[in-house]
């Protein structure tokens, strides 16, 4: 995980002690921001919701960098999808 996301994981359970959360709410772009949600929920307890906006590894217009990208990009999508109680996914055509 990069400085940034490890900064914001420690804003984020900060957050979660000091107020009375239900749920984590976490979208994307950047798809990055689901280490954070996912490591939030893991630590909490409790359930994260993955807001997907755009395509992820369906999108015909962004081409992965190798096809090694592509395997671990949809195995992070795959990865998100599973562990989250809930995924939304408002792109025409999901």
């Amino acid at each position: 995980m990069a400085l940034a996301s490890i900064e914001t994981t420690r804003a984020g359970r900060r957050v979660l002690s000091e107020q009375n959360v239900s749920a984590i709410y976490v979208t994307g772009k950047p798809f990055s921001s689901y280490f954070i949600g996912e490591a939030l929920a893991r630590h909490s307890g409790l359930p994260w919701i993955m807001d997907l906006r755009d395509l992820w590894t369906l999108n015909r217009r962004v081409r992965p960098a190798s096809r090694l990208h592509g395997r671990l990009e949809a195995r992070l999508e795959r990865r998100f999808v599973r562990s989250a109680a809930a995924v939304i996914a408002n792109t025409p055509g999901n």
